[in-house]
């Protein structure tokens, strides 16, 4: 196909930094759970109080559930990135040393 170029090197830094955003992605959703467990029984102890203290654990236990496992999506998506760079350099050098043999076996 004309103009098809891959660069694996461009693609291991993407991968590398994809990975690594899903990495800081994680530190500060800890970081933002450490600071908003101050929260913790901000709600008063009375009925109502309750009720929205339980509601509140259970929905940002749930989001924050949901924002690692992006966090953690991010991080392994960078690392597929840069296994499949990986992967292509191996198969170039496969074809490519397959091929000069068959040139040297066609002579």
């Amino acid at each position: 196909m004309p103009g098809f170029d891959v660069q694996p090197e461009a693609i291991v830094i993407a991968g590398n930094n994809l990975a690594s955003t899903g990495e800081d992605f994680l530190a500060q959703l800890a970081a933002f759970e450490a600071a908003t467990a101050a929260y913790d029984g901000a709600w008063g102890d009375d009925t109502i109080g309750t009720y929205i203290g339980t509601a509140y654990s259970l929905v940002s236990q749930w989001a924050l559930d949901c924002w690692c496992t992006v966090a953690d999506e991010l991080a392994a998506a960078g690392d597929d990135l840069v296994g499949v760079a990986e992967a292509y350099d191996r198969i170039e050098a496969e074809a490519i040393a397959a091929l000069s043999a068959l040139g040297e076996n066609l002579g």
